[in-house]
């Protein structure tokens, strides 16, 4: 186990090395930067502030890391949409408070290597910036080869 322990960090170091060199990706659909902040980093690695993501769920997330970024360069269409009123943590009058807010949500879904369906979360409290928030693979098959004999 600590084997299969020690590879997970090894991955999860990479996949924090590899995200902090990404910063921006210009995306087609909406023609402005998505940024790759902390906010999006976190949520690969933990479902809210306090509960990590199983080791297993983070480092399918890792390994799809690379193909979001791909696919917010090349997607020119949206394919979920949602709004919903959370609370969020803002800054007001230089300090932080949590306010009630819209958070806009776009998805985009990419078929990757003609086997993976990956879904990229893209994030945006109103009036702020919008930036990476998840990605993760939707199904992993692959699609059967047709013999025509």
């Amino acid at each position: 186990m600590k084997e299969g322990l020690e590879g997970f960090k090894q991955i999860r170091r990479e996949a924090e090395l590899f995200y902090q060199t990404i910063g921006a990706v210009r995306c087609p659909y909406f023609g402005e930067l998505i940024l790759f902040d902390r906010i999006g980093l976190n949520h690969l690695m933990y479902k809210n502030s306090s509960r990590p993501r199983d080791v297993r769920d983070q480092a399918r997330r890792f390994h799809h890391l690379a193909h979001a970024v791909h696919v917010l360069k090349t997607s020119h269409t949206v394919q979920e949409y949602m709004v919903r009123q959370q609370w969020v943590r803002v800054i007001v009058n230089s300090r932080w408070e949590n306010r009630l807010c819209p958070v806009y949500y776009f998805a985009f879904c990419a078929l990757i290597d003609l086997q993976i369906r990956v879904k990229v979360v893209v994030r945006q409290v109103e009036g702020g910036d919008k930036h990476f928030f998840s990605v993760f693979p939707e199904r992993e098959q692959k699609f059967l080869e047709i013999d025509e004999n």
